[in-house]
C-alpha cells in the first residue's frame, strides 16, 4: 500500500492509511449516500471540527463533503498518534486529487477535546463531531485494534457535551455501539439502525434530521 506511515507498538505494526475513507469517498462520488454526511448534513463550505480524530477516516470524509470553500478541524489528544496521521495526511493520495487536498486540507491540533472546546468562540463550527474509541463490542476490526495501545479510552463527559453545543452552529453529532448506553448519558438522538454501530445527534438550532 502506498503512502503507509509505520510505527512499532508493543512489537505490532502501526500503519496509516486512508482506507475506509477511499472507499467512502468513492460512493460519494457514485452517488451513494454516507450515513455520517447525511447525519451532520455536511455541504460544501461547512466547518467541521473532529474532537476525536484517531485515524483521521471520518476528517478526510467530511473534508471531501465540505470542498476547498469548507474547513475541518481534526483535535487529537494523543501525541504520538496526532504526530503520525498528521504526517500521513499530509503526504495525500497521489491516486486521487480530490482526495489527496481533502487530506492535505485537514488541520491537525495535538490537544484533549475538553480544552480545545474550550478555546473555541461561540457558534465557530458547523459541526462538532465525536467518535470515541469504542470500550464495549467491535474488538475485531483489524485497522483498529493496532491502535488501541495508542488511543484515549477515556468516555465522553457531559461537560465535553455542553461545550460542544456551545461551539457548534447546526448540530452535535456522535457515533457510537447502539449498545453501550452513551446516546442516553450524554443526551443524544440515536438514529435507529440494523448495525450495531450508529450516530445520534443533538441540534442546536432546532432542525430536524431526516435519513
Amino acid at each position: 500500500l502506498r503512502r503507509q506511515r509505520q510505527m512499532c507498538i508493543r512489537d505490532s505494526p502501526f500503519f496509516f492509511h486512508p482506507s475506509m475513507a477511499l472507499i467512502r469517498i468513492n460512493r460519494l462520488k457514485q452517488g451513494d449516500n454516507d450515513v455520517m454526511v447525511q447525519m451532520a448534513d455536511l455541504k460544501q463550505g461547512d466547518s467541521f471540527l473532529d474532537c476525536t480524530m484517531g485515524l483521521a477516516t471520518d476528517s478526510i470524509v467530511a473534508s471531501y463533503a465540505v470542498g476547498e470553500t469548507g474547513k475541518v478541524v481534526s483535535l487529537e489528544s494523543e501525541t504520538l498518534l496526532a504526530m503520525l496521521v498528521k504526517d500521513g495526511l499530509s503526504q495525500g493520495w497521489k491516486n486521487d486529487i480530490e482526495i489527496d487536498q481533502a487530506m492535505k486540507r485537514i488541520d491537525v491540533k495535538n490537544i484533549n477535546h475538553e480544552e480545545g472546546l474550550q478555546l473555541l468562540p461561540d457558534n465557530s463550527f458547523d459541526i462538532v463531531y465525536f467518535d470515541p474509541m469504542f470500550r464495549t463490542g467491535m474488538m475485531k476490526s483489524s485497522s483498529i485494534n493496532p491502535m488501541r495501545n495508542l488511543a484515549n479510552h477515556h468516555p465522553i463527559t457531559e461537560e465535553a457535551i455542553s461545550e460542544a453545543k456551545r461551539v457548534a452552529r447546526r448540530k452535535v453529532v456522535l457515533k457510537e455501539n447502539r449498545k453501550s448506553g452513551e446516546f442516553e448519558r450524554l443526551g443524544f438522538q440515536p438514529l435507529s439502525r440494523s448495525s450495531s454501530v450508529t450516530y445520534g445527534y443533538i441540534n442546536v438550532n432546532g432542525s430536524v434530521v431526516t435519513l
